[in-house]
């Protein structure tokens, strides 16, 4: 027989407001309902516990009839070109990869050449500061011919170079200001080159876009050939995971996007296939059995179809926040049998 007992607390909730949730939760040892009575505030944050006392049904509480866990985030690792690995980072089943770690690598040796050759280009300035300096040499020129020419005009009237002379060293001056500006657009076009060698560049290599576990290497290694497209990696992020509940239509009115899920593993085929939290309730002890542990999560979704089953049931979809216990190992895995409950008031 279970000891009557309750247990009260507060969290601070997980919009950072700083605001107190108050909560209360209970375990039935007789009929296996989960009741959660005075939860109340924007949010419940972390895993809950508490230990069991006999109670009533909690108005606020929906049972989920099933709960489906599934991955949140996951990604396949491909690439955009074909080539051969020459770097797979990590290079195991279980590895761990961090945000924007390069995990996989294409052999780019020779586009790496055609890099430096378009930088090499982009950065030099050798043509432009020629055609600067015949520019100024053409100008100064043409202005030592029209001081000469005005100094002339003033002592004897006649200049002493002709109109065509001076039409020749205009043109001379126009011309290099045309090869100057097609040194400055030719230098803005190997630039631009340089910038399409360095995207195809980073074509060659694959970065991480969350920390998560590698759990299939597609039979990849060092040395593979790949094709475009072909899988190389495939990493996966439990740190939340996906909750399907399916709810009787009775409820459908007061579930909200954004309310409380509370789910707990099920470790018997009595619970799972009554959709109820166990009997034993968790304890409150930080090294509590795992299986006693309640995952907290919220609503993101509820699905615009209904179920064509016999109760024209609906399914939500929220987000819980998982636990890690080691080093690429979480309690609430995909397919994990769990029950759930929605802490909804009633409206």
């Amino acid at each position: 027989m279970l000891r009557p007992s309750s247990q009260t607390g507060h969290l601070s909730p997980d919009s950072g407001s700083g605001a107190v949730v108050s909560f209360r939760l209970r375990w039935s040892s007789t009929n296996e309902d989960f009741f959660c009575t005075d939860c109340h505030g924007p949010g419940l944050a972390g895993s809950l516990y508490a230990q069991e006392t006999p109670s009533r049904g909690d108005p606020n509480s929906i049972p989920a009839t099933t709960t489906k866990i599934e991955i949140l985030d996951q990604v396949e690792i491909t690439v955009d070109i074909p080539g051969t690995i020459v770097s797979l980072k990590p290079n195991h089943l279980g590895g761990i990869v961090q945000k924007g770690d390069v995990v996989v690598e294409l052999d780019s040796n020779v586009l790496q050449k055609q890099v430096a050759e378009a930088e090499a280009k982009a950065n030099s300035t050798i043509l432009i500061d020629f055609q600067q300096h015949a520019l100024d040499a053409a100008q100064h020129k043409l202005d030592s011919k029209n001081r000469v020419n005005n100094s002339a005009i003033e002592k004897s009237g006649r200049p002493l170079f002709t109109p065509d002379e001076i039409r020749e060293l205009e043109l001379d001056v126009v011309k290099s200001q045309a090869e100057l500006k097609k040194a400055k657009e030719d230098k803005l076009l190997a630039k631009l080159a340089l910038d399409t060698k360095q995207a195809e560049l980073a074509q060659y290599t694959r970065t991480a876009h969350f920390t998560g576990i590698v759990t299939d290497l597609h039979k990849k290694g060092v040395g593979s050939g790949v094709r475009q497209g072909d899988p190389i990696m495939t990493i996966v992020n439990l740190d939340k995971v996906l909750a399907t509940l399916t709810l009787s239509p009775e409820h459908e009115s007061r579930v909200r996007v954004g309310d409380t899920v509370l789910v707990k593993r099920a470790t018997n085929l009595e619970a799972r296939s009554a959709g109820r939290f166990r009997e034993k309730g968790p304890t409150l002890a930080s090294a509590a059995p795992v299986d006693e542990e309640v995952f907290v999560g919220k609503v993101v979704l509820i699905r615009p179809q209904k179920l064509a089953d016999d109760e024209n049931s609906f399914e939500i979809d929220a987000e819980i926040q998982n636990r890690e216990i080691g080093p690429g190992q979480y309690l609430l895995k995909e397919g994990s049998f769990t029950e759930a409950v929605v802490i909804s008031p009633q409206r």
